[in-house]
């Protein structure tokens, strides 16, 4: 590789402007190419069409008139060697048909001879076109195609990297959005309310000086089912219009879950200042809404709190909800304020913290396993293992609910070593009763991962139970990147040459960066779930996701998209190169005795 490959190599790794790559691309084959003046046309899919990229080889005219030029065989150069996918030569441009229309404004800028290549990716999708002009008529040597294809094949890298990296800067923009906005009235969601919760009882001390109000309608559940979810959107997005007509600029209003809003109030004159605010909206939530011509009725409950003590986010929340829960008892369409210093607590999360100690001796876990297809053929090549916890008195325990207790109180460590161990045990029990093994994948938490010893458990788990190494994956987050790249990229080639495969699971939902996958030893990335619903109807979502799976197949990995559930879920992922398929389309999560009996290929049925 020459010290100017190299160079622009480092550009494009350091993620330079593409104007300023192509421009370095150019110069480098102009260099090579005695008298040529380099032109890079980008493809526009949306319009089929090429344009110019700006350079200082041609006039500002020119490059203006060369845009949004159609791909087709009867237009110029550049547009048939993108409409075929082949290069193309003219020597003459004076006298070739396909300039008919163009050659006046290439003899006002001095060319006379063409020679164009297409810019393709891999799978040979176009991204553009490369050429060089010439103020003489010309033909190209070996020597200058194998320079062309060499500029081509530069350009697309640069092309493929600001695309990927403009899809994840969209997808971040877009995840940090949903994260914190309500789809069905845009506004802030319970996660952004207690953040901004947070943030204002952080700053409002003074006991008055931050007000809660907890909304809740009265009624809504009969629109909802009687006319319809339409018809109970209708009213949800009406009240919520009505609330933004009402509150002042300071004020956060919220949509919690359902037909729950939420409304903080910081700085209020006094008691009198809050509760004329709950007049007002109760006033504005009764007024008559119209669905379908013909007006329904609806009010609401209030419960208010206030910062009167020391509270947490999640006590001051309680409180005002408590007061709703008293405002509905006593007849409804009214407000009340949260006069009880006490907090209701929950000693569920306790007792359940108790009851995971002693759970893993009493043998109350098991392992299920769902299966991870071959998205083409149906054929299972995998599992992910999913823990399942058989509480003695409140039945099947959510991993929804237990694995974040776990992991807060470090219970985690244990209870994943478990995972492991059995995991392990029962896939090399399968492995050496059926005809084909399969590879089992397994959630392993950032603290379980970074923690001191972890390569060595492995080890010993692998050696205790027999399973070959390379049937083991160990799923992971991002999560564990947020202390520092090196001693995990340092574990994950430890695991790498013992045979272990790592993924990168949930792609999507963290900080995902190019800078640090590249360097990360993962043999594959698992698409979050949120994306899957969505890949079908919403054209952003879906540019996200194939810009995820053409990046990771750059890098020599397979995606995994988990969530399926319909057909049609299956056959998108499948056109846009999905490698593999997880979700109750094709099965649910199941015991190994289940798992043991199921066909070689699971077609998957809806």
């Amino acid at each position: 590789m020459s010290d100017a490959q190299q160079e622009i190599h480092e550009l494009i790794i350091q993620h330079h402007p593409l104007e300023e790559i192509l421009e370095s691309i150019a110069d480098w084959v102009g260099h090579m190419m005695a008298g040529a003046l380099v032109s890079i046309m980008r493809f526009d899919a949306a319009t089929h069409s090429l344009s110019l990229i700006p350079g200082k080889q041609f006039s500002e005219q020119y490059t203006q008139a060369m845009q949004a030029i159609p791909v087709s065989a009867d237009i110029g150069t550049c547009g048939r060697a993108a409409h075929t996918a082949q290069p193309v030569i003219t020597e003459s441009i004076a006298t070739d048909p396909k300039w008919e229309d163009y050659r006046q404004l290439a003899a006002d800028e001095g060319l006379q001879s063409c020679w164009s290549v297409p810019i393709l990716t891999a799978k040979g999708n176009l991204l553009g076109t490369f050429a060089t002009y010439y103020r003489k008529q010309a033909v190209p040597t070996t020597a200058d195609r194998r320079n062309l294809s060499r500029g081509a094949a530069l350009a697309a890298l640069a092309i493929l990297r600001h695309i990927d990296i403009a899809a994840r800067q969209e997808h971040e923009a877009l995840l940090a959005y949903q994260a914190n906005h309500d789809r069905l009235t845009g506004l802030p969601n319970q996660s952004r309310l207690e953040q901004e919760l947070a943030r204002a009882l952080n700053v409002h001390r003074t006991p008055g000086t931050l007000a809660v109000l907890y909304l809740n309608m009265d009624g809504f559940k009969p629109i909802n089912d009687e006319l319809g979810h339409l018809a109970g959107n209708h009213v949800i997005t009406t009240i919520a219009e009505r609330l933004q007509n009402l509150v002042w600029p300071g004020v956060t209003l919220a949509r919690l879950v359902g037909d729950e809003f939420c409304l903080l109030v910081p700085n209020p004159q006094s008691r009198s200042d809050v509760t004329r605010l709950a007049d007002r909206i109760l006033t504005e939530v009764s007024q008559p809404i119209e669905i379908d011509k013909q007006m329904v009725h609806i009010s609401a409950s209030i419960g208010i709190a206030c910062n009167d003590l020391r509270l947490t986010p999640h006590e001051i929340l309680q409180f005002a909800h408590a007061a709703l829960e008293r405002a509905k008892r006593q007849g409804r369409n009214a407000w009340q304020w949260h006069s009880s210093p006490r907090v209701c607590r929950s000693t569920n999360s306790v007792n359940l913290r108790h009851d995971l100690h002693t759970a893993l001796q009493q043998d109350q876990f098991e392992i299920h396993y769902q299966p991870m297809v071959d998205a083409l053929t149906g054929r299972m090549l995998g599992v992910e293992a999913l823990v399942r916890w058989h509480h003695p008195e409140q039945g099947m325990v959510s991993p929804g609910h237990f694995i974040p207790l776990a992991e807060k109180t470090g219970q985690i460590v244990p209870l994943g070593l478990w995972i492991l161990e059995q995991a392990c045990t029962e896939m090399a029990y399968y492995s050496q009763n059926r005809a084909q093994a399969l590879r089992v994948a397994v959630n392993i938490s950032s603290l379980q991962f970074i923690r001191d010893g972890f390569f060595q458990e492995v080890q010993r788990i692998l050696q205790k139970t027999g399973l070959p190494p390379q049937l083991l994956e160990l799923e992971i987050t991002e999560s564990v990147l947020l202390d520092g790249t090196a001693p995990v990229i340092k574990l994950m080639q430890n695991l790498k040459s013992l045979g272990v495969r790592v993924a990168l699971d949930d792609f999507g939902t963290g900080f995902s960066s190019l800078s640090y996958l590249r360097d990360l030893p993962t043999h594959k990335v698992k698409l979050d779930r949120n994306f899957i619903a969505e890949t079908a109807t919403d054209h952003r979502i879906a540019a996200i996701v194939e810009g995820i799976i053409t990046m990771s197949h750059h890098m020599d990995m397979a995606v995994v998209a988990e969530g399926i559930e319909t057909r049609q879920q299956r056959e998108d992922l499948t056109r846009r190169n999905c490698d593999l398929l997880q979700g109750y389309l094709f099965a649910r999560p199941m015991p190994l005795a289940q798992l043991c009996k199921l066909p070689e290929h699971l077609p998957g049925h809806p």
